[in-house]
């Protein structure tokens, strides 16, 4: 530590003084006089220190004043005590001061003095030039003031900083709106939703940029999300009946009178015509796990609990194929382009060498393409899919055969000896389908879900959502595979590995989220035509396309509701 007489190396008379009253806790008087000392000797940079430190612990302080005199300390001095001090006091200081210009900010906004705000955040900026938060913060600021320019570049700074900000995607979505530049502000949208933000105006903004380029019932698919969000959204009812009317231009609503309007079990649709086929798999509860009786049994697949699946759900009808995810790395939704390492074939075999984050790459495009939610299915759901109303160790029985399912190795399950597999992947629906009609549950592709692991079901979800807590790195896969042996494709068998491993044994199923409102009838309970306005329907549009949709948009947009 540096003493006074290094202090004082031109005997300065205000320096002494002051670096006497610092000691004796005086603050006010020892900023007085080494700012009276640094008049003549302005490169006594110990004093610049001591007055940094004063200033800082006088009542009131003067924080930025502290801050720029130990700096030049911190700058100057040469190793010592006080440079360190002085360089703790900085990060210290820029903190205090950090968050002292973001709440003048925020009461600023609050106030209605935005401009005054944005410049708040301009010395936030200045205190630290790598927090995306602030950028975000003011492009928000400079938006509502329609500086859009200037708020497309603070959000890209925020993006850059932090690509996965979904408010800096939201705003600048908006900005891009407003600038006309509306491609990009969908694909922000997009990325905002794969990233999971489901905010009302992320799908308010897209909605108004798919009416502006005339797709339509995208928007409308889009506004409805909006409003369910928040019913309360402004300018959400305006928008939606000036959508709707655009609609009414070209088509004219049919609706089948009469007719129960839900979407029935068993039922099959096809999104788009790159879009996996679907197949409606009706509410129930079973239960989960396997009994202690059942040969091959793991500890990892108890105990038994009972599950109840409240509504019904779409699962693909057969395994995600290599066509199907083609179709996903050409519209630049899938950045892995999946390998046939042996040379087996594409097309209709599943997709293989796919990883759960690859998988999750597929139904984040799917989602985008159709504007539905398309996502992997929870384990819960897999098993109960898989059984079909089954208690047994597979869907066909307590045995199965190489006629039922595709699998590897000669082994003897139950008692009987069962033969020898393909010893490869075979084209999806070779095989039967199980009791809900779904191919391949059983064997061909091991299929992500979307739970994290846990090594048993202590504590898992009873009402068949995923379980997201636990060992999230490692995921859970379901099915047995081509290459695995015949007790590893019991309906209760379950692995894990981590989501970003791919193997030639690993592929996926994907689900899709069926929306059930049923609100109160005044009719007996009896459903009346538009009473399924906001559940998802079988509907037969103009163009002789089938799908699900929202019975409230299926009407509005022309089509029939079966």
């Amino acid at each position: 530590m540096f003493g006074l007489a290094e202090m004082c190396v031109a005997a300065n008379d205000a320096f002494v003084q002051g670096f006497a009253s610092y000691q004796s806790h005086q603050y006010s008087a020892a900023i007085r006089l080494f700012q009276q000392g640094l008049q003549s000797e302005p490169n006594n940079w110990l004093a610049h220190y001591y007055l940094g430190e004063a200033l800082w612990k006088d009542t009131p302080p003067s924080l930025e004043k502290a801050l720029y005199h130990l700096t030049i300390a911190a700058l100057t001095l040469a190793k010592s005590e006080e440079r360190d001090r002085a360089v703790e006091g900085i990060a210290e200081l820029s903190k205090s001061l950090k968050k002292q210009h973001e709440e003048v900010a925020n009461a600023l906004e609050r106030a209605g003095r935005t401009d005054e705000a944005i410049n708040e955040l301009g010395l936030v900026i200045q205190l630290d030039a790598y927090d995306p938060r602030a950028y975000s913060a003011r492009c928000g600021m400079e938006l509502e003031s329609n500086k859009v320019d200037l708020a497309i570049e603070d959000c890209d700074r925020a993006i850059r900083l932090n690509p996965k900000d979904g408010d800096a995607l939201m705003l600048r979505a908006a900005a891009r709106l407003r600038k006309g530049q509306i491609d990009l502000a969908i694909r922000d949208c997009d990325d905002d939703i794969r990233l999971g933000f489901t905010h009302a105006a992320v799908y308010y903004t897209r909605a108004i940029s798919y009416y502006r380029k005339g797709q339509f019932n995208r928007a409308i698919q889009d506004i409805y999300w909006a409003l369910k969000l928040n019913p309360k959204l402004s300018g959400g009812t305006q928008w939606r009946q000036a959508i709707l009317a655009k609609q009414h231009e070209t088509h004219t609503p049919a609706v089948a009178e009469g007719k129960q309007y839900t979407a029935k079990p068993g039922q099959t649709f096809r999104d788009c015509a790159e879009c996996p086929e679907m197949v409606v798999v009706p509410a129930g509860s079973f239960i989960m796990g396997s009994p202690e009786s059942e040969p091959y049994r793991l500890l990892t697949e108890g105990p038994q609990h009972q599950v109840t699946i409240p509504h019904p759900f779409a699962v693909g009808k057969y395994e995600v194929t290599f066509d199907e995810w083609d179709a996903c790395v050409r519209g630049g939704g899938c950045s892995h382009n999946a390998k046939d390492p042996f040379g087996w074939g594409r097309g209709r075999r599943p997709v293989i060498d796919v990883s759960w984050n690859d998988a999750k790459e597929y139904t984040a495009w799917l989602s985008r393409k159709t504007g539905k939610t398309y996502r992997l299915l929870s384990e819960a759901e897999w098993e109960y899919a898989a059984r079909a109303g089954t208690t047994t160790a597979f869907a066909f029985g307590d045995r199965i055969t190489m006629r039922q399912a595709n699998y590897g190795t000669d082994i003897t399950y139950a008692g009987k000896p069962t033969p020898v597999g393909q010893g490869k992947t075979v084209e999806v629906g070779s095989y039967q389908p199980n009791a809900f009609g779904l191919y391949d549950m059983h064997g061909n592709a091991l299929e992500w879900t979307e739970d994290c692991w846990n090594d048993r079901y202590n504590g898992a979800p009873m009402d068949g959502s995923a379980w997201t807590a636990g060992e999230c790195s490692q995921r859970v896969l379901r099915g047995g595979s081509w290459d695995e042996d015949l007790w590893l494709l019991r309906s209760a068998w379950r692995t894990t590995l981590s989501s970003a491993d791919r193997g030639t044994f690993v592929g996926l199923r994907v689900a899709k989220t069926i929306n059930v409102y049923q609100p109160a009838s005044a009719n007996g309970g009896r459903q009346e035509p538009g009473s399924y306005d906001h559940e998802d329907v079988s509907c037969v549009y103009p163009d002789g396309s089938v799908t699900i949709d929202w019975g409230e948009y299926c009407r509005e947009s022309g089509g029939t509701i079966q």
